[in-house]
């Protein structure tokens, strides 16, 4: 009786795989779904059955087809399990085979799992061999991992092992499936250590998604949590699907507003797409005034744009009416007419005729003929081109090419001239030579001359993802007019898997001038080894070092401050350490602040200290960042305070007064012509030159200098609002 109990609880287990697997709404039942596989359930109370005496083996057969007419229940269930007792492993095979040709497949699904059940309990590994070679029925998955599920609670390695044992894919998914099912528990679900020892071929999201989801009917917080702390990104997704799938029909208002909770924007997308498919299915209405009403503006939209996905798919005519008829939801009307279009393009356009105005229709017709095209990109690119508009012949042939890129590229050889301009040509034939490179090159003779440069280097990127080799010997037959910039993108393909190859190819055929292709990636990897080889091979290597130390400034720029300090004098340096500083001071303002207190100041290091100011006040408080300008010497302090006192980060008065203290005229002067252009402007935007006195009526400024600057503003506002139109 404790077998059967458990058996039963597995057919159950069975069933909700099953309709997890397929999508379909779940019986909601808390009694029952709040029973993990395995789990005791509590036995029924038979109903009066008439007793069936123990058969012979000639008789079995006979009882066999004579129960199956019996009304289905628990007391038929108890009745077989008595039928079987005691059968040895031929008997039950002639069982099992007269239970293969029943008509109902309810019965013999519920007769088999019994069958079997009592052979594994004679022999597991011979019950599991007579299994497999059953004629397919449709019963055969289920069965398996009945199997695995009671085997691998009894034996566990033997179960496992004989799980590797298994060819087909399907077969070994529901093995699989019944050893982790047999195992989970609320408290720690699935241990890795059980994983580990499963084939590697084995994918246990569906049995954990399924164990979890069944968990969420009776605490749906609690399985998201333990589906959320899963490590592997396979078993999260199948866990947070089945979770929000069931969470959805048991109460979608709630997990609605749990989905906001999630900070993982993939794990969020997993659980959403769930909760607005089944709530869409019970309650169209209550579902939309339910992400109406969502405070959050990208959860809203985004939620929204699922939703009306799926009505589009379904009902398009549907989603477009309720949409143009809330101002809210108008801004989802292009994605609805653009899945309309993939099934009915005609329809398509017809009603966004009649529903939309001139702007909406523009911004629409892309979308759908771009979709419509992925199934007709012949009817596609035939309709964009008669309407003679070049965006809309784009959207159709980016399209065409998806669904049959050598249809559309004949299409285009077809045609007496291109329907667009050249340089939105060469911008698509990088489209085409991703789906084959030799496909692009046809179209070479219908390109302008001026742009066979272009073209070619896009092709050359194409060929080096298949084939360095052949790429390299290709561009390398170029006309040498075109063949640098080709050989140039093939290189740069190269070194992002093999950089230093690259990087001999350049030394070795003497290309040095191609030698910029490889340095990000190169110094990326090994910055040190990357200055080496510039300062080694490449002649004019300003420019690449500078390109070296701001890439290597990404990953160390401690170490890249300090190469640049030992070169300070170059004009590379300087360019170099302007652009790091802006990235160090947003990862660490402390060292970099430090790093740029030890340079000196004069002109040549100003731009840095410029950038460094820029930097800081946009990281550190106001006060912080002239704490540190007053640490610096007197050219240095006066740049920082100036670029403080007019980014408005303090109230006028005191910006004001800060640049009084800056004692270069000139940086002094800067400073308040800065901030006079923070002075109130009247209603149709110009300065009020009452306002700008206003402002600067603090400002130490000799009388010439202030006469100055006000003619210097008013004068550039008259250029600005005076100029002719």
């Amino acid at each position: 009786m404790k077998y059967l109990v458990v058996l039963l609880a597995l057919i159950a287990a069975a069933g909700w795989y099953q309709a997890w697997r397929l999508h379909q709404p779940l019986p909601v039942d808390r009694a029952a779904t709040s029973l993990a596989p395995g789990q005791a359930m509590p036995a029924p109370t038979p109903g009066p059955v008439k007793e069936i005496a123990t058969p012979t083996a000639s008789t079995q057969s006979a009882n066999i087809s004579a129960l199956a007419k019996a009304a289905p229940g628990f007391a038929r269930q108890q009745a077989l399990y008595r039928l079987s007792a005691d059968r040895n492993g031929r008997q039950l095979q002639k069982m099992i085979a007269t239970t293969v040709g029943l008509d109902d497949s309810r019965t013999r699904r519920e007769f088999l799992a019994i069958l079997y059940a009592r052979y594994a309990d004679l022999d597991p590994a011979a019950a599991l061999s007579h299994l497999l070679q059953l004629e397919a029925p449709a019963e055969l998955r289920e069965l398996v991992q009945s199997h695995f599920f009671y085997w691998s609670q009894n034996a566990r390695d033997d179960a496992i092992a004989a799980v590797a044992t298994i060819d087909n894919p399907h077969l070994l998914q529901a093995a699989g499936d019944g050893v982790v099912l047999a195992h989970a528990s609320p408290d720690r679900l699935i241990s890795t250590d059980l994983l580990a020892l499963l084939p590697i071929t084995y994918n246990p999201g569906p049995a954990v998604g399924w164990y979890l989801g069944a968990q969420a009917a009776a605490d749906p917080e609690q399985a998201m949590a333990q589906a959320l702390a899963l490590y592997d990104p396979i078993l999260q997704r199948a866990a947070v699907h089945a979770v929000a799938s069931t969470w959805a029909m048991i109460a979608p208002a709630d997990a609605l507003a749990y989905a906001a909770s999630i900070t993982d924007s993939e794990a969020r997308w997993h659980f959403e797409h769930p909760v607005v498919d089944r709530w869409l299915i019970a309650d169209r209405d209550g579902l939309i005034a339910a992400l109406k009403a969502l405070p959050n503006p990208d959860q809203r939209k985004r939620m929204l744009s699922n939703a009306f996905g799926e009505i589009a798919r379904r009902e398009p005519a549907v989603a477009l009416q309720i949409v143009v008829a809330d101002p809210e939801l108008r801004d989802h009307t292009s994605m609805i007419l653009a899945q309309w279009a993939k099934r009915d393009f005609a329809g398509a356009v017809t009603a966004a005729e009649q529903h939309l105005n001139a702007s909406e229709l523009n911004s629409a017709l892309s979308w759908m003929i771009r979709n419509a095209a992925e199934n007709q990109p012949q009817m596609a690119m035939e309709w964009a081109r008669q309407r003679d508009r070049d965006d809309l012949f784009l959207a159709a042939f980016d399209g065409a090419l998806a669904a049959d890129a050598e249809s559309a590229v004949a299409y285009l050889l077809g045609l007496d001239e291109l329907p667009f301009q050249a340089h939105d040509w060469v911008n698509h034939i990088g489209s085409v030579a991703a789906h084959d490179p030799q496909l692009a090159l046809t179209l070479l003779p219908r390109v302008p001359q001026q742009h066979h440069r272009d073209v070619l280097a896009q092709v050359a990127s194409s060929m080096a993802r298949s084939s360095v080799s052949d790429a390299l010997a290709w561009a390398e037959s170029l006309d040498p007019e075109v063949a640098e910039s080709a050989l140039r993108n093939v290189i740069h393909q190269w070194s992002r898997h093999n950089v230093e190859a690259a990087a001999a190819y350049i030394e070795n055929s003497g290309r040095t001038g191609l030698a910029n292709a490889i340095l990000h990636e190169y110094a990326r990897q090994d910055p040190g080894r990357a200055l080496d080889w510039v300062l080694a091979v490449t002649p004019d290597n300003n420019h690449n070092l500078s390109m070296v130390t701001q890439q290597w400034a990404h990953s160390d720029p401690a170490g890249a401050a300090a190469f640049i300090t030992q070169r300070i004098d170059e004009d590379w340096a300087i360019n170099a350490a302007s652009n790091m500083v802006m990235n160090w001071v947003s990862s660490d303002a402390t060292a970099a602040s430090a790093w740029v207190a030890t340079l000196s100041f004069d002109e040549r290091n100003k731009r840095v200290f410029v950038r460094a100011a820029d930097a800081l006040v946009n990281t550190l408080s106001f006060d912080d960042a002239l704490a540190w300008a007053n640490t610096l010497e007197t050219g240095a302090r006066d740049t920082i305070v100036s670029t403080l006192s007019s980014r408005g980060l303090v109230e006028t008065n005191r910006a004001v007064a800060l640049a009084n203290t800056i004692q270069s005229p000139q940086t002094r002067y800067f400073a308040f012509r800065n901030i006079a252009y923070r002075a109130p402007r009247g209603s149709d935007g110009r300065m009020d030159m009452n306002s700008v006195r206003s402002v600067l009526a603090g400002a130490q400024l000799p009388d010439e200098q202030m006469s100055q600057l006000m003619q210097e503003i008013e004068t550039h506002e008259k250029r600005r609002y005076e100029r002719p139109r």
